[in-house]
């Protein structure tokens, strides 16, 4: 907002002064009978016009001043515009800069998981060690049978011994 209301205030100054030339040639012409300028209206701008602001109408000053002040102030316009112009984008400017870091930020973490979790894919077993892995817990499982079967020997062998030695010196 600073650059407009300084913006603003060039405008007004530029306008001021293009006013200010204008009552100055009708005072030099002998036409200043504007309430603006102050200037009492001359006899002869009195016999000449009828109503109270009829010089604005006419204002007898020369071409290249008015040229000079039109320019001027299309100058001070399109400064105007490009001030307005130019703080539009520099608001822009630093959201697309907010929003850029944001997604960076993301974009960050997003990096960082995917790290992870491909050192952990990295760390996993592959089908061949699955494979392998499913090998030895078969021959685990062969071997546990085989156990089973001699520990039921064993529990029959020790039942039979327990029941000798309990019903033994009857005999």
């Amino acid at each position: 907002m600073d650059e407009a209301d300084r913006a603003a205030a060039l405008i007004e100054a530029t306008t001021a002064n293009a006013l200010a030339r204008i009552h100055a040639a009708q005072a030099q012409a002998g036409q200043a009978d504007c309430e603006d300028c102050g200037g009492p209206p001359s006899a002869a701008s009195n016999a000449n016009n009828t109503t109270k602001g009829d010089t604005v109408g006419n204002p007898n000053i020369p071409l290249w001043k008015f040229i000079f002040d039109i320019i001027q102030t299309t100058f001070t316009v399109g400064i105007t515009i490009y001030v307005w112009i130019l703080s539009k984008h520099k608001a822009n400017a630093s959201r697309i800069a907010a929003l850029e870091d944001k997604a960076t930020e993301e974009l960050g973490q997003v990096k960082n998981r995917l790290t992870e979790l491909e050192t952990r894919l990295e760390h996993l077993p592959n089908r061949e060690a699955i494979g392998n892995i499913h090998k030895r817990l078969d021959r685990q499982a062969e071997t546990l049978h085989k156990m089973e079967g001699a520990l039921d020997g064993v529990n029959d062998t020790s039942k039979l011994i327990l029941e000798v030695l309990l019903k033994g010196d009857k005999s």
